[in-house]
Parts: C-alpha cells; structure tokens; sequence
C-alpha cells in the first residue's frame, strides 16, 4: 500500500476554475451525522479500518476532523 501521508492538494490541483466558479454558491454544511459508535465498530469488524482508528463526528454539520482525522461517508465502504 501506497504512503500517501505526505501527500498534499489544493482546490485548485483536483477542480478547474469553472468548477470552482461554481461551488462559489455552495456550501459545506452536511447537517447532522447519522453515524453511531455501533455503526463504526460493524465497519472496523468488517476490516474497513483499523480498531480505534474511527470516532463519530462530535455534532458538527459542517465537517471539522481535526489534526490526524479525515472525513468518510458510510456509503464508500
């Protein structure tokens, strides 16, 4: 597996300024997560991730992972 800790990317490096131009308008705000602890740990179960790597949003609704933690939608697994 591929070390990918060191790699780094802008908006500008993953969308093209009309894209950009577009999501101007748009916002970030997910609303409320639904995920659970019991939801994490069926995943972890199910070998998506490690044990104890995971914790469910601490009520955000707009995603703040925080240093170390990223954001992942159930529905990729």
């Amino acid at each position: 597996m591929e070390d990918l800790a060191r790699i780094e990317a802008s908006v500008g490096d993953l969308i093209r300024v009309e894209e950009a131009g577009l999501m101007a308008g748009k916002t970030w705000d997910f609303g409320p997560s639904l995920m659970t602890k019991k939801m994490i740990a069926k995943l972890e179960k199910e070998g998506m991730f490690p044990i104890d790597r995971a914790k469910p949003p601490q009520g955000e609704t707009v995603p703040l992972p925080g240093k170390d933690y990223t954001i992942v939608f159930e529905d990729y697994f």
